[in-house]
């Protein structure tokens, strides 16, 4: 986020071009889908490891 306000403030100052904040601004979408996705996956797979490793018991939450 902070490289992305560098480049948005040397824009305004005419040092950088816009192609380059759109860049920067697509970077950060970018790595913000991949921490999401790691949460996401991390999330999900808890319980499996739990359940495998003996330390979830009670499956029913997880039941349809």
């Amino acid at each position: 986020e902070e490289a992305l306000r560098i480049l948005q403030d040397r824009y305004r100052s005419a040092i950088s071009t816009f192609d380059a904040v759109l860049r920067s601004e697509s970077a950060l979408l970018r790595a913000k889908h991949e921490l999401l996705k790691a949460k996401y996956e991390y999330y999900v797979s808890y319980p499996s490891v739990m359940l495998a490793t003996g330390r979830l018991t009670d499956v029913s939450a997880f039941e349809h």
